[in-house]
């Protein structure tokens, strides 16, 4: 999703709007193309469609919708630990 505008009063009001949504399962503030990332879960492309329309192309804030459907998807159910790296400061 783009933001026609990215003030920060802005931005905050939207995502806390966003966030309400009932589908709406996480909404990620993002550096790119796009501004916004929202994950949703819908019964089906009728819904997405009411959802985009009713929640967030209504918004002034909302400049451009893209969306991306997930057909499959794997999922590591660990993190991996990843040792931090010792700083090698001199003196």
């Amino acid at each position: 999703m783009q933001l026609g505008k990215l003030e920060t009063a802005v931005v905050d009001h939207f995502v806390n709007a966003v966030a309400t949504v009932s589908e709406v399962r996480g909404v990620f503030l993002v550096s790119g193309r796009a501004d916004l990332i929202v994950h949703v879960v819908v019964r089906d492309m009728q819904h997405l469609k009411e959802i985009i329309s009713e929640h967030f192309n209504r918004d002034a804030a909302v400049l451009r919708v893209e969306t991306s459907v997930v057909f499959d998807r794997r999922q590591q159910s660990t993190m991996p630990i990843v040792p931090a790296k010792r700083s090698q400061a001199r003196f």
